[in-house]
């Protein structure tokens, strides 16, 4: 068997040195095959893509099964359908669904941002993931065809987003000098802010924003928003480092948000915000860059640029547990709950992991 950069693979009879078999891959560029594996029964090749195929003699128009992934780092990620599929996006623009239960993905296609994706967000109204671009728009991808909607046509951004939020109808993205919040395809809110924003989550019950800074300000500005029909400023919460990722709980009792000076803070909505950690959660040797929730809003999970992940108790604050180098010589850049025990983590590595949590009390 042989691989070549003219697209194809071959195999070849070696008494009579013909080819006997020749495998099509593709037209593009990106079909160009790099190596290939003849293993027992099985015959793979790599395309430059980085997709891996397994190849059928029998049928060799086209591969039996591709393996697609990402081969550049991953920069965003989010989850959907109750935890049975994850959603990555990488610093090439390339989107992948991976199905939690076997890792079988599908690539997205469709007309994408074709830049870095820098927020994924499930818009489970409408069986769709919102995604924002260094392309400065803001598309929506139907999970139904695994392609970018053609019915939502994309929203052009003023300035560069850099992240996203959905709950219910309403979609907040946060710009590099502005706080957008849409419904239907239409704008709603377009305000100007005099801090930059790096992170956004609406809160459960459409009535509260929040937006993190990164710039020297080092706080978290708390909106109220009404369903989306208004944004007014309600409170600013310090924090002592660039705010780099934040979220509301499930059940909307908390707010907590990470930090580049290695903390994870916890905030309670129903008592102005005040802090629901009395012990600081500080035990990253590096910068948090992302956090999410357990289904149940007992636990939070933070991942760093220390490649460690840690598992954070709101009954019991005084506890954590760490996984270090949960990817190896790789900062974490997502990290969310597939369920109650699961944990789903991505990383500068290209790759997508999942954790068993098992907590001791």
């Amino acid at each position: 068997m042989s691989a070549s950069g003219d697209k194809s693979c071959k195999l070849w009879d070696v008494e009579t040195r013909k080819a006997i078999t020749t495998f099509e891959m593709g037209q593009s560029v990106e079909d160009q095959q790099l190596g290939c594996l003849w293993s027992g029964d099985f015959l793979l090749s790599v395309s430059l893509s980085g997709y891996i195929n397994y190849l059928d003699p029998s049928s060799p128009s086209k591969p039996s099964r591709i393996l697609k992934g990402h081969n550049k780092p991953i920069t965003k990620m989010c989850v959907s359908n109750e935890g049975k599929t994850i959603i990555t996006g990488g610093s090439d623009g390339r989107v992948i669904e991976w199905s939690a239960a076997d890792g079988i993905t599908r690539s997205v296609g469709g007309d994408g941002h074709g830049s870095q994706i820098n927020g994924l967000a499930p818009a489970k109204a409408n069986k769709a993931i919102a995604s924002v671009g260094l392309d400065d728009s803001l598309r929506f991808i139907d999970q139904d065809t695994v392609t970018y909607s053609s019915s939502v046509p994309p929203l052009k951004l003023k300035s560069q987003p850099r992240g996203v939020h959905n709950e219910g109808e309403l979609t907040a993205i946060a710009s590099l000098d502005s706080v957008m919040l849409v419904k239907s395809g239409s704008v709603l809110q377009d305000e100007k802010v005099d801090y930059e924003p790096s992170c956004i989550s609406i809160s459960k019950n459409l009535e509260t924003l929040a937006v993190g800074d990164s710039g020297q300000d080092k706080s978290i500005h708390i909106y109220e928003i009404n369903g989306g029909q208004s944004m007014t400023m309600k409170k600013k919460i310090m924090l002592t480092g660039p705010v780099t990722d934040l979220a509301f709980s499930p059940d909307g009792k908390y707010l907590v948000a990470a930090d580049g000076n290695r903390k994870v803070s916890l905030f309670k909505t129903d008592s102005d915000y005040e802090k629901g950690n009395p012990r600081e959660w500080g035990f990253h040797t590096a910068r948090v860059n992302c956090i999410g929730w357990s289904p149940d809003s007992n636990f939070v999970a933070s991942g760093g640029l220390d490649c460690s992940i840690i598992v954070w108790s709101v009954q019991q604050p005084e506890k954590h547990l760490i996984i270090k180098s949960a990817h190896v010589q790789s900062q974490i850049t997502g990290i969310k709950w597939l369920d109650g025990n699961t944990v789903v983590s991505c990383g500068q590595d290209g790759n997508v992991k999942t954790w068993d949590i098992n907590w001791q009390n």
